[in-house]
């Protein structure tokens, strides 16, 4: 059956069109204006196939009614501007194609078809369903949960309109991914979301995202700005990056801020997703700059482990490469801000770094920062930490920033380990003699009241500062240790260590410490005491103060005082001797020595952190 109306409308009541008794049959509407259809019962259509082409379809039906199309082979909706209304319909076939060109769809009910099209908004007060679902400038809703099956779900710009946004009150699943094709939207799911992978700019979810090739599509990555949940899994899935948008002066691009928030993050690998938030290199434009590092920001509610094993493999946020010789502003490393209530284990590395000069000629760029803070657990850094750079000329193209950066670690935790920096870990804000500066900072604090902070390995503040301290009644820090197979190298213009606690301690074994200006081991609290528990080298040409209510040097503990200068010694308790102590231990100084000791009033003021 044909009925073609080429300038009016066409009104087809199903009622007046009994199914044929042994099925099949074939239906073809066409209107250039409306097409209204009226539905007579909700048994399944045994008609072949059905085709409906008009410039609006609306669906005439006072109360909810199902149009199942489940016993037919092809069927196809087709509407212009005016859209497919059906507002009191549930739509049911999996071979059923909604194709709205121009207009919108709208169903109280469920839609559940094979391929889903429009070029407005789809809305379903129920679920929608389908094999593919997409939108040219219009965006998709649902009460219930959205399913595209096997097949993506697309958002694209419809002329000058951009995408839509896409919202489900319960689960969505897009089994070949979710694309937007233009400026950034905003995907929101009461409940879980699965895909393979997204494109979009943000993402609410009230349950778990998962990601994870689960129909076998190639897409397994996350590109987004703003990601909020419940929990997130991410299952071999490779990485995470802001959405990049086209350069628009021949410069290179600088990444929108990345923010993730979620309850928990959990990788399955072998891939283990980065974190890439670098700026982008510069034209072939002598002109042109580098983009900068973006801005990353991870929240967690429980812990956080980034390594090859971990929930993260890596985190960047590095300037873009500079021209060969050509202009040198923009490069600048990004900022990286991690914040987890549980424990932050760092095993493989963080850099938030300049971009790299192509002659090696000259600095450019400055260093990023870098903040982790445990609220209330443990930190263990085993890895990098880099904020600048000051690569050797070994290579033409290197990084070489041009001011220092900053990287601070903060523990909460009450009691135990709070933060421990093994011999493998390395906190680097690297300078190059040649750069401008100023340098950056190394800051560790830790809070809680009875808890320890280790520090062993490399730390590096090129004409900068290293702020060490602990605020915590009975705070206790550990530089290097009595053992041979702990040490500590720490160089910088100023270092700072101190336990402010009435109780405090700070214990100081094997290694360097090396300042150009000032160097000052504190421990003023009431019962404070500052332990040297094995040889140790205070380097640098640095005024070099040691202040506690008690120092103790070991039995057998030679403190090497480097420069021209004798330390000075500030206690109420001179527990070493030779120099002034009371000789209760056989532990002395050596080097340029110490002067006497004054009383611990007398010791001038540590200052103000990272001053």
């Amino acid at each position: 059956m044909t009925i073609n109306s080429i300038g009016g409308n066409v009104a087809f009541d199903f009622s007046k069109f009994a199914n044929l008794a042994g099925g099949g049959g074939t239906i073809t509407l066409n209107a250039n204006g409306s097409l209204t259809i009226i539905p007579n019962g909700s048994a399944p259509t045994t008609r072949t196939s059905i085709t409906a082409n008009a410039g609006t379809i609306d669906f005439n039906s006072s109360s909810l009614f199902h149009f199942n199309f489940s016993n037919s082979d092809f069927v196809t909706l087709s509407a212009g501007a005016g859209g497919i209304q059906a507002p009191n319909v549930e739509f049911i076939g999996p071979n059923l194609t909604l194709i709205d060109a121009h207009g919108s769809i709208f169903a109280t009910g469920d839609i559940q078809t094979a391929v889903l099209t429009a070029g407005g908004n789809i809305s379903a007060g129920g679920n929608i369903s389908a094999h593919r679902i997409i939108t040219a400038g219009g965006s998709i809703t649902a009460g219930g949960s959205i399913s595209s099956g096997s097949g993506p779900i697309e958002l694209r710009s419809g002329g000058v309109v951009h995408p839509g946004n896409v919202s489900a009150g319960f689960d969505l699943f897009a089994g070949g991914g979710i694309f937007s094709g233009g400026p950034p939207t905003t995907i929101t799911v009461g409940g879980n979301l699965s895909a393979p992978g997204l494109v979009v700019g943000t993402v609410f979810v009230g349950g778990e995202i998962k990601i994870a090739n689960i129909t076998g599509t190639s897409v397994s990555t996350v590109f987004a700005n703003t990601i909020t949940a419940g929990s997130i899994l991410m299952v071999n899935a490779p990485a995470f990056f802001p959405i990049y948008l086209p350069s628009t002066d021949q410069n290179g691009v600088t990444p929108p801020d990345f923010t993730l928030t979620t309850g928990s993050l959990t990788s399955v690998g072998p891939r283990i997703p980065i974190v890439n938030a670098n700026g982008t290199s510069a034209f072939s434009n002598p002109n042109s700059n580098p983009g900068s590092g973006g801005n990353i920001s991870l929240i967690v509610n429980t812990g956080l482990i980034v390594g090859p094993q971990g929930d993260l493999s890596s985190i960047t946020a590095n300037g873009g490469n500079f021209n060969f010789g050509g202009a040198y502003g923009g490069g600048n490393g990004g900022a990286i801000n991690i914040t987890a209530a549980g424990p932050i284990t760092i095993d493989s590395p963080i850099e938030a770094v300049s971009g790299r000069v192509l002659d090696g000629s000259r600095t450019a760029g400055n260093g990023g920062a870098i903040k982790l803070n445990s609220v209330v657990d443990a930190m263990a850094i085993n890895s990098r930490i880099q904020a600048s750079s000051a690569d050797p000329a070994m290579a033409t193209a290197r990084r070489r920033s041009a001011k220092g950066g900053d990287i601070t670690l903060k523990s909460g935790k009450t009691s135990g380990v709070a933060i421990n920096i093994s011999n493998t870990g390395q906190l680097l804000s690297l300078l190059d003699a040649a750069a401008p500066g100023p340098g950056g900072k190394v800051t560790i604090l830790a809070t809680g009241a009875n808890s320890s902070a280790r520090v062993n390995g490399t730390l590096r503040a090129d004409r900068g500062t290293i702020d060490i301290r602990h605020t915590g009644d009975a705070g206790q820090i550990n530089l290097g240790g009595p053992g041979a197979s702990d040490a500590i190298d720490a160089q910088g213009d100023v270092i700072k260590v101190a336990a402010l606690g009435n109780n405090g301690a700070l214990t100081i074994g094997n290694g360097l410490l090396s300042a150009d200006t000032t160097l000052k081991l504190y421990s003023p609290g009431s019962n404070g005491t500052v332990n040297f528990v094995a040889d140790v080298t205070l380097g640098g040409t640095s005024t070099k103060i040691i202040a506690g209510n008690t120092v103790n040097i070991f039995n057998g503990v030679v403190v090497t005082v480097g420069g021209s200068h004798p330390a000075g010694v500030f206690t109420n308790n001179a527990n070493y001797s030779g120099f002034g102590g009371n000789g209760s231990r056989t532990g002395t100084f050596g080097g340029a020595g110490a002067n006497n000791p004054l009383p611990l009033n007398q010791a001038p003021p540590l200052d103000d952190p990272g001053g």
